[in-house]
């Protein structure tokens, strides 16, 4: 619609910049949705470590074209998008290789210098949903999702698909790349469990926080007590204050301290909070506010 007003011109650019962030925030939701298919494939050795230099790349914003033609070697599409004001890139399988490789959003020039993986979007019910709204805010360098179930089994057997334990995955490839980069960290998982299967006090708790030792460190008691002040839940830390899901076996974890890092951070959220912070909007960025990695804060 033209117009000689030009206070009505800058409330309808305004406008279409609304609609301009809502349209890209849908398409990322869209290509998210896409993606959640097909059957886990275990990558051979060579494409994982071709996969774990082109994540190097991504992580520093590499502008190169070839970049593009390197990962459609590999079954993969990337596309642009802008985020709340910020420059991303997602990446995820071409429809005709599906193999559960999983799908991933990079934002080099995000707000924060954290990860963030949820690695069992299908089985931690609504993980994968709160990774995705905090992804559109941009406050994560990369974000990573797994796109087929955990464990699933047809004509061929039964299939491994947890990316947040099998020995070698995409999600392996990807925390060498951040292992390596120095300005990006901490590594946050997100996860979910039920109070009724705890023992004793875990049934109380809807936070259980570790870093994948049995010494949780100074970091997991900060993350704590923001998370307990944010939230006003139950939160607690293994193993001092549960004997439950410290993530000793998490890979993920393993491959950081193999490279000499030691900022992992494993958040286990009951389904109720997982539920509030999926639907509540103002709850999820207290939760988001209180989490490690932002710009400037120490390591």
């Amino acid at each position: 619609m033209a117009t000689d007003n030009p206070g009505l011109r800058v409330l309808l650019a305004a406008g279409l910049l609304l609609v301009t962030s809502g349209s890209r925030a849908a398409t990322l939701d869209a290509l998210w949705k896409a993606a959640r298919d097909g059957r886990y494939r275990a990558p051979p050795t060579a494409e994982l470590e071709r996969a774990t230099a082109l994540f190097t790349r991504e992580l520093a914003g590499d502008p190169a074209p070839d970049l593009l033609a390197a990962w459609r070697s590999l079954g993969w599409r990337r596309r642009s998008l802008v985020l709340d004001g910020v420059d991303c890139r997602v990446l995820y399988e071409a429809a005709a290789r599906r193999e559960g490789r999983g799908f991933y959003l990079f934002c080099p020039d995000a707000s924060g210098r954290a990860a963030l993986q949820a690695p069992h979007a299908f089985k931690d019910l609504h993980t994968g949903r709160i990774a995705l709204a905090l992804a559109r805010q941009a406050r994560f360098r990369v974000v990573a999702w797994n796109t087929v179930p955990r464990f699933s089994e047809d004509a061929h057997g039964r299939h491994d698909a947890d990316l947040a334990h099998l020995p070698e995955s995409y999600f392996t490839a990807l925390t060498r790349a951040l292992a390596a980069h120095a300005d990006t960290g901490p590594l946050i998982q997100l996860h979910g469990f039920a109070r009724a299967a705890r023992k004793g006090s875990g049934r109380r708790a809807h936070i259980i926080l570790s870093n994948g030792t049995r010494r949780p460190g100074p970091r997991v008691l900060q993350l704590a007590a923001r998370l307990r002040h944010a939230l006003g839940v139950d939160t607690r830390v293994y193993p001092l204050d549960i004997r439950e899901l410290g993530a000793l076996t998490n890979r993920e974890a393993q491959v950081l301290r193999a490279a000499g890092r030691r900022d992992f951070v494993h958040i286990e959220l009951s389904a109720e909070l997982r539920q509030r912070l999926r639907d509540d909007a103002a709850a999820r960025t207290r939760f988001a506010d209180a989490l490690p990695g932002r710009c400037g804060e120490a390591s």
